[in-house]
């Protein structure tokens, strides 16, 4: 049985616990990927949020940032900014583009995510949102 001698622990393990051409022992190789990838987390989450943006949305990050300090950093509806370590939810017109992506033309603002919730339980009808605005002025809606 061939052994091969890790050049992070000094440990001398069969071939099988190295992954193939490399000087590290697969845990600690392991163990080194998931530091890295720790120090990097921010950086790696920040690319995949823009590209996830891109593929959804048509969007860069500069128009996010633009539409951001647009809405003074606050959600379009409520006024509020988001809860910290949180977005603000990218809005688009559903009855435009039905599914989660879009054609990019039909993106209408930032919203926090209550009202991007509240916003898609009522479909995104005008009237129902009116509706509900007259309900919580004077009651029940005739």
């Amino acid at each position: 049985m061939e052994v091969k001698k890790c050049t992070h622990c000094g440990i001398k393990q069969p071939l099988s616990e190295f992954f193939k051409n490399c000087w590290y022992c697969k845990t600690c190789r392991k163990e080194m990927d998931h530091n890295n990838y720790i120090s990097k987390r921010e950086i790696i989450l920040e690319k995949e949020w823009a590209g996830q943006i891109r593929r959804r949305y048509k969007m860069t990050r500069a128009d996010y940032d633009k539409l951001l300090i647009q809405q003074d950093g606050v959600c379009a509806i409520c006024r509020k900014p988001e809860q910290p370590n949180r977005r603000l939810c990218i809005d688009h017109d559903h009855f435009c583009c039905p599914t989660e992506e879009t054609c990019g033309k039909c993106i209408r603002g930032l919203l926090c995510l209550r009202c991007n919730r509240a916003s898609g339980l009522m479909n995104d009808n005008p009237l129902t949102l009116l509706n509900s605005v007259i309900y919580r002025s004077i009651g029940v809606v005739t």
